[in-house]
C-alpha cells in the first residue's frame, strides 16, 4: 500500500503522457483534482477522495494513477468488488501503454487484485422454470446482468435486483450482503403477465376492503334515510325540537364513524401492492336538509 502512494504522486506530477482524447486544459484540471483527492485520502476522508478521483478520471479516462487511486479509495471503504473493478481497469490501461514506467502501476494493481480476490462476495444468478431470460432485462443496482456471466462480484451491503420484460409485471427485490467473502444465490422467478393484474393475495385484500366499504356505505344510506325522514316528519312539531337536535348530533357522530369505516376499507385497498395503474380516492361528508352521508370519489 505504501508503494502505491509513492507511485501515483510521481506519475501525475512528473509524467505527461499524451492521451489522444485529452486536451492540455483537461490534464491540468485532472492533475489538480488528483492532488486534492490524494490529500483527502491522506486525511482518511475516503468517500470525498473517491469523488475527486472520479472527477479527475472523467477528464483523463486512461490515467493509470487515477485508476489505481480509485481502487485504493474504494478498498479503504471496504468496498471490495468496486475496488477490484478499478484495479482491473488499471491493469488494462497500463497494458495498453508503451511507457516502461507504467509497468510499476500494472504490477501494483495486480498485487492488490490478487490480495482482494479471495475477499470479494459473489452472487450466482439462476432461473426458475418458466422464467425466460431471452427478452428479459435483469439488473443489479441498475447495472445489466450479462446472461453469459451469471456470477457477479458485489460489495458488502444492500443491493436491488430487478427483472423486466415486455407485457410482464416487473420484479424488484432487495438482497443484503452481510459481509465480505460470501457466496450467495438468487433465483429469478417467472414474471406475471401484466394483463392478469394483481396477485391472488392482493385481490383478497382488495375484496376485503371493498366488502368493508360496501357494508359501511350501505349502512350509511340506511341510517341517513331514516334520520332524514324522521327529521322531516318532526320538523313541524315544536315538541320534537330537542329530539331533532339529538338526531342531528347522532347523525354527525355517525358521519365520523362512516369516515373511519371507509378509511379502514381504503387502507386494505390502497396498501395492497400496486400492479400497474395508480389509484386515488377522496372521501367527502355530505350534509343537506334532506339527508346526511359521505361521498367517495375515486379512480381504481
Amino acid at each position: 500500500m505504501r508503494a502505491i502512494g509513492a507511485l501515483v504522486v510521481t506519475f501525475v506530477m512528473s509524467s505527461a503522457p499524451a492521451w489522444a482524447d485529452q486536451t492540455e486544459d483537461n490534464k491540468k484540471i485532472a492533475d489538480a483534482l488528483f492532488v486534492e483527492g490524494r490529500g483527502l485520502l491522506d486525511k482518511k476522508e475516503y468517500k470525498a477522495a473517491c469523488d475527486k478521483f472520479h472527477a479527475a478520471q472523467e477528464r483523463e479516462k486512461q490515467n493509470v494513477a487515477i485508476l489505481l487511486n480509485l481502487g485504493l479509495c474504494y478498498e479503504k471503504q471496504d468496498r471490495v468488488a468496486t475496488a477490484l473493478k478499478w484495479y482491473r481497469k488499471t491493469q488494462t490501461a497500463a497494458s495498453e501503454n508503451k511507457d516502461p514506467a507504467i509497468k510499476e502501476y500494472e504490477d501494483a494493481a495486480k498485487e492488490r487484485t490478487a490480495d482482494l480476490a479471495g475477499k470479494v462476495s459473489k452472487v450466482t444468478f439462476s432461473f426458475a422454470a418458466g422464467f425466460q431470460p431471452d427478452g428479459s432485462e435483469m439488473l443489479i443496482d441498475n447495472t445489466p446482468i450479462d446472461r453469459q456471466e451469471l456470477i457477479v462480484e458485489v460489495d458488502r451491503g444492500p443491493h436491488v435486483i430487478e427483472a423486466r420484460a415486455p407485457g410482464k409485471t416487473p420484479s424488484r427485490k432487495e438482497l443484503i450482503v452481510e459481509d465480505n467473502a460470501k457466496s450467495l444465490t438468487y433465483v429469478f422467478e417467472p414474471l406475471a403477465d401484466a394483463s392478469l393484474g394483481a396477485s391472488p393475495a392482493v385481490r383478497k385484500r382488495r375484496i376485503l376492503g371493498s366488502v368493508i366499504g360496501g357494508v359501511v356505505i350501505a349502512g350509511g344510506f340506511t341510517v341517513s334515510g331514516f334520520v332524514g325522514n324522521k327529521a322531516e316528519k318532526d320538523s313541524m312539531d315544536p315538541d320534537q325540537v330537542d329530539e331533532k337536535h339529538s338526531l342531528l348530533t347522532a347523525n354527525l357522530i355517525w358521519i365520523g364513524g362512516v369516515a373511519v369505516g371507509v378509511g379502514i376499507a381504503a387502507y386494505f385497498w390502497f396498501t395492497s401492492p400496486k400492479a400497474e395503474s395508480s389509484r386515488s380516492a377522496r372521501i367527502t361528508p355530505v350534509v343537506s336538509p334532506e339527508s346526511t352521508g359521505v361521498a367517495v370519489f375515486g379512480r381504481f
